[in-house]
């Protein structure tokens, strides 16, 4: 039973939610999107209802009772994969609810942007519904993904040295007013054959009369926050500063960047001794485990605890499979996203539904754009217009365009970027103070770099610290079978003696 709720129910749960929340918002007709926002508020009651029925499976099937009879291993490890899901199906129903239930008669920005946030969280969390079941491929899978992973380190390394390299190039080309489509072509030269024709492309645009940053914008060269700086400092007339500034920072983060693959290299090592600790217990428990068995029984000697706990676990371990691949691949799914933010760089991502909960990421290169127009004199609306009109993110064009309508209304930019999350309440505060000073220019920039330093060196503190917290943890794995395997030999020659 809980396997189909598992790999049919929740899935089709969220293909639902989804469907419905598209038709309200792209339905042809308004009848379509009021029925399709109430058709959300039904699906939410629905869902209540099997999270509640979930929580009585997971209390009365997986969550045993006389806990003297059981591992608290087995406990754990039930207890949290099963209200993992169930935290997740309440979430989309408690999001399902408030968007379908809620109501459309004040229009105003703040409260427009409320509705965003929860309709991108519902669309969210309904994605993960529908992807739940792939999570048990995310530990067996990883096998066939392992070179993959070392592949994109490799790849996305060599690609943003290209983007710095590239960046210098068109710095220097400015600067000295060389012919851009020439330079392009000329950098384009050694490259592989995909690589050269898109820079190919992007001087043949640039010699049909397209502007700089439209040739960027569709050549898919540079991350798409760079391209939305730079054309913030093309409107400015500052852009030949901007590219040199923006290529010294892209190098000095390779420079410093030495930890690019090692969270893929951390994951795949946890993962290769995991798995490989796992398939000699799974031979151990299916040919040696009985034979211990046989052995005591003829001795008449009970098997100790701790080994009646370790099989106990291990026989949990199958029978309730979609919870425990579920419970091993989520680390090893979280590891690989976080190898791809770092190697891939967070620019390059367009994942709009993930992205909009981390606006901070986003800051320095709109801090750096609007810094430009300050210092240009130049309206901010006008530079988050143009900024929004040209982003290939959604949801940072539809963050933009709300700070836009909310400066034209009279807030102050410190404000607008609090609601927006760009800024935190102390780092608002300083830039009004500045506003009010006139060095707004410099503050921004200022706090654009703060940011990148501040959010580099705590990676490198999470990292560090993850390192040894997953060494140590494939050593208590691994020392727990030890011990349950062990422990049986020592007590048979102990009762022998």
């Amino acid at each position: 039973m809980a396997p189909l709720i598992l790999y049919l129910l929740v899935p089709t749960l969220g293909i639902l939610v989804l469907i419905a929340e598209a038709l309200r918002h792209n339905g042809e007709r308004q009848w379509i999107r009021d029925a399709s926002k109430r058709v959300v508020g039904a699906l939410g009651l629905l869902i209540t209802g099997i999270a509640v029925c979930g929580t009585a499976f997971v209390l009365v099937e997986t969550y045993p009772w006389s806990v003297g009879d059981e591992s608290l291993l087995v406990i754990g490890t039930a207890a949290f994969a099963g209200c993992a899901l169930l935290a997740l199906l309440i979430l989309t129903a408690i999001n399902a609810i408030r968007v379908g239930f809620s109501s459309g008669a004040d229009e105003s920005v703040r409260l427009l942007a409320e509705a965003s946030r929860r309709s991108g969280q519902l669309q969210l969390t309904a994605w993960c519904l529908v992807l739940a079941p792939l999570l048990q491929l995310g530990f067996t899978g990883l096998f066939v993904m392992l070179p993959l992973i070392l592949a994109s380190v490799a790849i996305w390394t060599a690609r943003r040295s290209r983007e710095s390299h590239f960046l210098w190039t068109l710095a220097l080309a400015v600067e000295n007013d060389l012919p851009l489509p020439e330079e392009i072509d000329a950098f384009a030269v050694p490259l592989w054959r995909r690589t050269r024709r898109r820079y190919r492309r992007l001087a043949e645009r640039l010699r049909e009369g397209r502007s700089l940053m439209d040739g960027l914008e569709l050549g898919g060269v540079l991350p798409s926050s760079v391209v939305a700086e730079l054309r913030a400092a093309q409107a400015a007339g500052t852009l030949p500063i901007a590219l040199r500034a923006v290529a010294a920072r892209q190098t000095d983060t390779l420079l410093n960047n030495r930890f690019n693959g090692s969270i893929a290299i951390t994951s795949v090592y946890v993962w290769t001794v995991l798995a490989t600790v796992f398939a000699i217990v799974g031979f151990l428990m299916y040919w040696i485990v009985p034979k211990f068995k046989e052995i005591f029984n003829d001795f008449g000697v009970t098997l100790p605890s701790w080994t009646t706990h370790m099989i106990r676990f291990a026989d949990w371990f199958l029978d309730y499979f979609y919870l425990s691949m579920t419970f091993l691949s989520l680390p090893i799914l979280v590891a690989i996203g976080a190898t791809v933010v770092g190697v891939v760089g967070w620019g390059n991502l367009n994942y709009p539904l993930l992205m909009r909960w981390f606006p901070r990421w986003d800051a320095p290169g709109l801090l750096r754009g609007l810094a430009y127009a300050v210092d240009a004199k130049r309206p901010l609306s006008e530079t988050l217009e143009e900024m929004a009109e040209h982003h290939r993110r959604s949801d940072v064009t539809e963050r933009l365009l709300r700070m836009q309508q909310l400066l034209d209304g009279g807030e102050s930019l410190s404000t607008v970027l609090l609601q927006e999350g760009y800024v935190k309440p102390v780092e608002a505060e300083a830039l009004s103070a500045a506003a009010r000073a006139g060095n707004l220019n410099w503050a921004l920039q200022t706090l654009a770099e703060s940011m990148e330093r501040t959010g580099w060196h705590r990676t490198q503190f999470w990292l560090e610290l993850l390192k040894p917290a997953a060494v140590m943890l494939v050593g208590c794995v691994v020392m727990y079978f030890v011990i349950g395997f062990f422990l049986p030999l020592v007590k048979l020659i102990n009762e022998l003696s």
